[in-house]
Order: C-alpha cells, then structure tokens, then sequence
C-alpha cells in the first residue's frame, strides 16, 4: 500500500511521516520536511538595548555595570537575537540611577562631587551608549551638566548639596537608608535563610528622629493602614525579643509578610518540622485533619496562593495562621540562647499572627460595611424617599446605632458616585441627585420619584384649593377681582409660584426631560404610569401646568368661591340696589361719625351686615394665621424643609429606646401630651400662631414638665415639640 502524502488525514487524524536518523557528519543536510525544523548551533549573542535608535553594546564583565543594570526595566523579546528594549530616559533619571547604585555599591550616603566626577567620566567612556543624553557631554560640560542635574534632583528633596563658594563639594544621597533597607528585603525574598536587616547589620546611621520605633503589639495594625509619603524607616520592636528589624514603611504590608511566610517554609522544609508542628496543633483542629495537612503542603509548596489566603482569610485559615505563630512563639521565645534562624523565625511568627488579626478584621469591616450597603439601600426605598446628605449621615439601622458608622468613607463615597453615575448619556442612573430652588440637594431612588409626587398631589391640591378658595371669596367680597381669577395663564404661574415656594422638592421633580426618560425607562406600577402619562403634553413637548398637576381648574374654583358669596352679592341687580340702599341709609363715616352713622343703621341690616362682617373677618384672620405657620415653619426648618423628616430625626435623639413597640408608645404619648397642651391654650380656637419667642417658652415648659421627667434629652425633646406644634397648627 503506498505511503500516504505528509498532512494527509486519515478518519480525523492528521498523519506526519516518521523522522529518520540524523546523517553522519560531514554529510550536506537534506531539505527539511514537513512539520519538522532543525535546530541550528549558533554562537551566543551580545544583547543590545534599544533606546530612541537601535544601539548596539557589548555587556562587558563589568560588576558595577551589571549592579547598576538591575534598576533598569528590561524587557526580553523573543527572536533570533535578545533584544532589550529600555524606554528611553532623562538625563535627571540616568544620574539618579547611577548615584544610587554608586552609593549603595559603597554603602556611604556621603561622596564628594569631583570623585562621582571622575568616576561618572571613565564610566561614560565605557557604557555612554547606555546614557545617550550623558555620554555627548566631556570635561567642564558634564561638570555642568551634572551640577545642574543635582540642583534639579535636590529641588525635588532627592538629593542634598553641600557647595564651598558656589561650586558644589559634597553630594548626600537622602533615600540611601531607605533604599539599602529595601534592598535587603529583596534578598530575602530571594534566600529565605538570609536574616532580617538590624539598624545594627546595615550600619544606619541617620539622626534619632528619622527612625519611628513600632511597638509589634501596638502600633503595627496602624501603620498597615497607613502610606506616609515620603516613606519612613520602621523599627519594629517585638516582646520579649532582643532583635528589632527595621523596614520601610511601603515594605510593611506586602514585601515584609513575604518574607515571614519565606522564613516559616524554610522552618517547614527542615528535618521533620512541618510533621512536628502538625502534630503539635493537631488538637485544635479536630476532624480537619485533611485541611490541616493540606494548608501546610500549600505553605511549602505554593507561596503565593498562601500569601492570598492570608490577604483574604477564611476562618480556618485564621485559626491556621494564629495557632502556628502561638505555638511558635510559645517553644523558641522561653528559650535563652537562640540562634539567628530562630530569633528571625520569632519574628516571622509575631508578624504573620498581626497578619492575620489585620487581614481577618478588615475582612469582617468589609462584610459589615456591605451589609450596612445593602440596609441603605433598602431604606431608599423607605419613606421618606427624598434624602439630603445630612439625613444619610443619620440613619439609623434596627439596633438603633448610626448606620453609616458601620461603612467605611471610602466605600461610602464610591458607593454614592456609582449609584448616581449614569451608564451612557440617555440612562438614569439608579439614584438621582435633585437640586431644589433653594440649593438644597435631595439624593431620590429613580423608583420612586412617580410614587412621591403622587402621594403629595393629593395634599397639596387639597390645601391649594382652600388657599384660592379663601382668597377668591374675600376678595370678592370687597368687589375686587384678581387677575389670576380672569386668566388661565397667569393662574398657572401663580400655582406654579406658590408651589415652588410651599414644596421646592415637587415643583424641582416637574422636570419634562426627567419624568418622560422614567416613563421610559424604568418599570413602574400601572397607577404611577398612568400618572406620570398624564402629566405630559405631547403635542408641546412639555408637562401640563401646575394647575393641571394639582387638579386645580380655574373655572371650577372661581364658581366655588362665589357659591359662597351672599344671594345679593351673586345676582347683580340686587348687587347694585344693597349698594344704593347703603348708600341712602349709611351716611359716609367722614360726615357723621362712625357713631351716628351705626346708630342710624336698622335692626335688620345692621344684624345683616355684622354677620357678614364676622365671616368676612374670620376668613381673613383663617388666611393670615396659615400665613403666620408658613413663617414659622420657614424660620425652623427653611422653606423646602421637610418637617416630617426633622421630626423623625429628633425622635431619634431623644427616644432612644431599643424596642420598637416601647419607642412607638412613648412617641405617641409625647404627642397626645402636645396635642393637649395646644388644645387649653385655645391657639387654634382663636387662630393665633405664637411667635417664634413664645414658641420656645412654651416647648421649654412642657419639655420640663415632670410627666416628661424620664426624657433626659431636654433640648432636642424641645426641638421636636415646638416643630410638632407647627406641624399640628398648620393642619387647622
């Protein structure tokens, strides 16, 4: 049977033909066949770095030149060649770069200026193509090129100079101490065994002051919180331990736990530790014997899946982590002469139990605050719907403690700009932010918007119509006719005007754009949809009116309010003869005295007209003290405040009882309490509001009556009542 061509499939295998032996030396290599390539011998290359052009250099054994290269980012390519591409830096980067690896390579943050001269000039000669904005400048130029550097490098507190006579002589390199720290925790992180870094084993010798002594127990959980910028040197101080480590304090939180997981696996991996120490703890994990076993392989073995369960702790691996750092801690701290291995091993012990605590009780923060999140959110659900800032700050949840306490700023800020953050440029967002016309900010679920303006139409169409109703009728008494009872236009802007003043929050949600984008967009209940309909004028583009909103037609109220008039102020003849008949039998006042002209009057009309009048007066005093209320709710609360939301946050202070049912009870005797106390004062008998000074007598008193004697918060208990007897007047 013939072979089968190379590539060709046989019942869905690709088939390739056998490979031959290689050829005998000497022997001129076939062509390559297919799905085969030879690997050719080649000598090893130079790299070359890539800067602006393609350089070539040649990567002599130089020691310092390979030290200063490792602060270099380089990037491997895969080709023929290695190619090392390095973005291309400014000459302040390259001196940085080179004093850096100078001094540390010297361990001295101190060298004069003329020897990093000379050493800068024979180092260019080399490697310049490594430096190409450095290497173009000789003699009394790179001296001046490096001058000005330095002055650059100490403007940004870098560097600092010390100059004889205007030239520079000594050059102080301020982050040397940080970076020869840092320096020894990534050798650390290369050898576990090498030890931690002592003020004493680096030689540090800066000023007292630039030094933070960390107490372990104390202070360590502070400082992983916290990013100090510039970064400070750390040292750590650990109980009944004669080693202080020191570390920087952005090397705290990360570089520092990878070194103490670092030193517990090397513990781990000697003789029979790990089967000692999982014997050893063995009891306080009953029944998870398999968890256990697993948790140490995965400490020797995987690293950095155990760096990660540590950042985000369950339970078990909580009680993993603090049960290996107590029993540690509890068989080398006793012991008196302790080698290097094991003092760092002590160390290492100490920090990943403060790891631990760390990491488990942000983790609890976090899940608090999320349900804390999702208890907001479900109270913007709530009545009363409309929310300031300030109101969020003080909610409260089921236990009677600050809600917002429970979420952490961060989150709570993120969490209000996501929710008010719209997707794309025609969706609502899930929270609306309403500025009212007093500059007050309302934070709205969009949910919610249709069911707010529905339930305070009723209200507010209610109290409108007895406001125009009262006014139209005494208005019409005294023979004058408004303008807004003659023309529907200027009877919508004048409800419009009222209603901006008297509810600034349902006059902002008026808004075409917004209400037409919820109909659209957002699933409401079939009432709220067909309000929110209703409310649009399609044909304009644009809502109805503000007497369209509240239901309020001009026509319809005009002839109510004369309804009310007397039978001869309606008909217009008889109208005209009560006028003449005045005329005749009252004199004017400016003749005969008001006296002699009440004397003149018959019994019947003089009985006649001081009914009138009463009514007329009483309708009058009705309007003015409404007027009076307004004034005094505005003067506590503001124009567009929302009395029903103060008082609820007053309650709150002052009835501090945990039981809902014992709170609820206690709040409607405090009412029922008010409520009497207004009724024997006769306020709303005789239609007299109290001034805003009598109002806070009169709270003061009953606040300090002894049927009220339990309350201890007298000030805002007296708070509550002066605005619960606004409230309660505002509703005769």
């Amino acid at each position: 049977m013939p072979a089968k061509p190379a590539g060709q499939q046989t019942r869905g295998v690709k088939v390739f033909p056998r490979p031959e032996p290689p050829k005998p030396r000497g022997e001129s290599p076939e062509p390559e066949r297919a799905g085969f390539r030879r690997r050719k011998k080649t000598k090893k290359r130079t790299g070359r770095a890539q800067y602006a052009g393609r350089i070539l250099i040649s990567y002599e054994n130089c020691t310092f030149h390979r030290f200063i290269c490792q602060f270099k980012p380089v990037k491997l390519l895969h080709g023929k060649e290695k190619e090392y591409t390095i973005p291309r830096v400014s000459a302040k980067q390259d001196v940085l770069k080179i004093l850096k690896a100078y001094t540390l390579k010297n361990r001295n943050p101190d060298i004069y200026f003329d020897n990093f001269l000379q050493f800068l000039e024979r180092y260019l000669e080399k490697f310049g193509t490594d430096f190409p904005d450095l290497s173009e400048f000789r003699g009394a130029a790179l001296r001046e090129k490096l001058g000005g550097t330095l002055q650059a490098l100490q403007d940004e507190g870098i560097c600092s100079l010390q100059t004889l006579q205007d030239r520079i002589q000594l050059i102080r390199y301020v982050a040397y101490d940080i970076e020869l720290v840092e320096q020894a925790y990534r050798r650390i992180q290369a050898r576990g065994e090498t030890p931690y870094p002592s003020v004493e084993s680096l030689e540090i010798g800066p000023p007292p002051e630039s030094l933070v002594a960390v107490d372990v127990k104390i202070d360590f959980i502070n400082f992983l919180d916290r990013k100090p910028e510039p970064p400070l040197l750390l040292v750590l101080n650990f109980p009944s331990l004669a080693k202080k480590i020191v570390v920087t304090s952005r090397f705290i939180e990360r570089p520092l736990m990878d070194t103490a997981v670092q030193k517990i696996r090397n513990y781990l991996r000697q003789s029979k530790n790990a089967s000692y120490l999982q014997q050893k703890i063995l009891p306080v994990f009953r029944q998870k014997e398999r968890l256990l076993r697993d948790q140490l392989v995965n400490v020797v073995m995987k690293p950095d899946l155990t760096l990660q369960e540590l950042i985000s702790p369950s339970d078990f691996v909580f009680q993993f982590w603090t049960q290996v750092s107590n029993s540690l801690l509890k068989e080398y701290v006793p012991k008196k002469d302790k080698l290097e291995e094991e003092m760092d091993l002590c160390v290492a012990a100490y920090l990943l139990g403060m790891y631990a605590m760390h990491y488990k009780g942000r983790a609890q923060k976090e899940r608090e605050s999320e349900q804390a999140l999702r208890t907001l959110r479900q109270t913007l659900d709530k009545a009363p719907y409309a929310f300031t800032l300030q109101d969020l700050h003080n909610l409260k949840d089921d236990r009677g403690g600050v809600l917002v306490r429970r979420i952490d700023r961060k989150s709570f800020s993120d969490f209000i700009e996501k929710e008010t953050r719209s997707p794309d440029a025609v969706t609502l967002p899930e929270l609306l932010r309403v500025r009212t016309a007093g500059n007050r900010e309302y934070f709205i679920r969009r949910s919610v918007v249709a069911k707010i303006l529905l339930e305070r139409t009723g209200g507010l169409s209610e109290e409108f119509r007895n406001h125009y109703l009262d006014l139209w009728t005494d208005s019409l008494m005294n023979n004058r006719k408004l303008p807004e009872m003659l023309d529907d236009g200027r009877f919508s802007r004048e409800v419009g005007n009222r209603l901006k003043e008297r509810d600034p929050l349902f006059f902002s949600l008026l808004n075409f754009n917004l209400l037409f984008l919820l109909h659209e967009q957002v699933p409401l209940p079939g009432p709220e949809k067909d309000y929110l309909a209703g409310l649009f004028d399609l044909k304009a583009r644009a809502l109805i009116g503000c007497d369209g909103v509240l239901n309020l037609s001009r026509r319809d109220l005009y002839a109510d309010a004369r309804l009310r008039l007397p039978i001869w102020k309606v008909i217009p003849v008889l109208n005209v003869l009560v006028g003449v008949l005045r005329k005749m039998f009252l004199p004017s006042p400016k003749k005969h005295g008001a006296g002699k002209a009440a004397a003149a009057k018959t019994p019947a009309s003089s009985q006649g007209d001081g009914a009138i009048a009463a009514e007329t007066g009483r309708k009058a005093e009705a309007v003015k003290f409404r007027e009076e209320v307004r004034a005094l709710k505005a003067r506590y609360i503001g124009e567009d405040g929302d009395i029903r939301a103060r008082l609820r946050a007053l309650e709150e202070r002052w009835n501090p009882l945990l039981d809902p049912q014992a709170q609820a009870n206690l709040t409607e005797d405090v009412n029922a309490l008010i409520r009497d106390y207004i009724r024997k004062l006769k306020l709303a008998v005789h239609l007299r509001a109290p001034d805003p000074a009598r109002l806070d007598k009169l709270a003061k008193d009953l606040a300090n009556n002894e049927a009220l004697g339990k309350i201890k918060d007298k000030e805002n208990l007296g708070s509550y009542i002066a605005l619960y007897m606004i409230d309660y007047l505002g509703k005769i």
